[in-house]
């Protein structure tokens, strides 16, 4: 019964992906997680995170962590991996969130001027990715939760969230000159600037800032 699904699952679900050998990887767990990142991936797309073709294959990973992005640019993509924990393995969630983060990773930054600037960026970035993870999943995280993503969400719609988080991400990454003084202040910034690219009149932003877990960052972020 194995093959004929498998014929269908490949025709539907064209996600160039690879498994590094390990008994965790089942026929079925193969498929399954094909399935998942096919839909992940169509969904980031929709929601404007371009992501690559081809992405390094995913490997097991040790007994504890979640996930562990390697990424190698002097290297063939084959030596590059998409770990995942041995306790995470069977994780929907985990393995989506996984895929987001070296998709986010490969993206890479735009020139920085300092270790600060790539410090918020980066603490910007994994604020933001499980956010999205969470909400494609439509189960609210913690992280979601505690940054007030989820009651931004709630007010405004899955898509518009969806957008804002993908653009923070773009704009976390990006050469945009925001001149801030903590992560938090950055990622309100980063958050403001999102907004402002998705509604050009910035509308909800006083909104938004309100939602936000940090008010008095998110007063005036610039």
């Amino acid at each position: 019964m194995l093959r004929p699904l498998r014929s269908q699952f490949n025709s539907q679900f064209d996600i160039k992906l690879d498994f590094k050998a390990a008994p965790q990887f089942t026929n079925w767990m193969q498929i399954r997680t094909r399935y998942d990142l096919s839909r992940f991936r169509d969904h980031l797309r929709e929601i404007g995170l371009n992501t690559p073709d081809e992405i390094a294959p995913l490997e097991v990973g040790g007994e504890k962590g979640s996930v562990e992005p390697s990424i190698s640019a002097d290297k063939p993509l084959y030596e590059s991996a998409i770990r995942i924990g041995k306790n995470k393995i069977k994780d929907r969630k985990a393995v989506t969130e996984a895929y987001l983060m070296y998709v986010d990773m490969r993206l890479g930054f735009s020139d920085k001027e300092s270790l600060g600037q790539i410090y918020n960026a980066t603490t910007t970035r994994l604020m933001i990715q499980p956010c999205i993870n969470a909400s494609y999943w439509n189960i609210p995280s913690a992280m979601a939760k505690r940054l007030g993503f989820w009651d931004i969400r709630n007010k405004f719609g899955q898509d518009f969230a969806d957008r804002l988080a993908v653009r923070t991400l773009v704009v976390a990454r990006s050469d945009s000159d925001l001149d801030t003084d903590s992560p938090f202040a950055f990622l309100c910034a980063s958050v403001k600037e999102a907004d402002g690219s998705i509604d050009s009149d910035s509308a909800r932003w006083p909104q938004i800032a309100g939602m936000m877990r940090f008010p008095e960052n998110c007063a005036n972020p610039h």
